[in-house]
């Protein structure tokens, strides 16, 4: 048959059917089967592989929100006790305890890597007793610097502590860093007097990333 064809009912299940116009479509729904891969259904587990999906209204999550690619770790220290001379001294965390999926900390160097540009939250934790004396800073810095560089705030921010007395004692340092990516965090000490500064099976360090740029 060549022309048009008019008639108030066709059967069939149309598989000769060519060339034809969705735009024309007046009622009825179209089951999900049919529809194209790139368009997401509101009862099936979706995937969205661009690298940036922009949402231009509030997201609202009724249950858990996965990121498994977000950057965290947390490290700890199989070692005892660690001491150093009187001054600055880099610490070294020797064992990663979860998160670092990208390999952002190095127990080799104990350094962060940013690996994407943002605002982290890094804390580090260090416990003594009474064989730590003198005074101790503890601080959280970035870049190679001592005690400064990229915080939020003020340029730089640390804890003290005194020991030498009877108990434990720990103390924390918490920063919101800025960095930008391949920017580097670490946690260093100034000791006083150059005996045992952290025992390192009760210490740990962290870093999340909390918002990308």
């Amino acid at each position: 048959m060549t022309g048009a064809l008019t008639a108030g009912t066709l059967s069939g299940n149309g598989a000769g059917l060519t060339n034809l116009n969705a735009s024309n479509l007046a009622s009825g729904t179209i089951p999900d089967a049919r529809q194209s891969a790139n368009i997401p259904l509101l009862n099936a587990a979706n995937t969205f592989s661009a690298s940036t999906n922009t949402f231009s209204n509030d997201l609202v999550v009724g249950g858990n929100l996965h990121t498994p690619g977000k950057p965290w770790f947390v490290a700890g220290d199989s070692a005892g006790w660690h001491s150093a001379a009187a001054g600055w001294t880099h610490v070294i965390y020797n064992t990663v305890t979860g998160g670092n999926a990208g390999g952002w900390y190095s127990t080799a160097t104990g350094n962060f890597t940013a690996p994407v540009s943002g605002v982290y939250l890094c804390s580090s934790t260090h416990y003594c007793d009474g064989s730590c004396t003198g005074y101790i800073h503890h601080l959280i810095a970035c870049n190679g610097a001592w005690d400064s560089g990229c915080g939020v705030g003020v340029p730089y921010s640390y804890t003290l502590f005194r020991e030498g007395t009877v108990g434990g004692e720990s103390t924390t340092s918490t920063r919101w860093v800025m960095l930008n990516a391949g920017d580097y965090v670490q946690t260093n000490i100034y000791h006083s007097d150059g005996s045992n500064y952290m025992y390192g099976a009760y210490s740990q360090f962290g870093c999340v990333l909390l918002s990308q740029n």
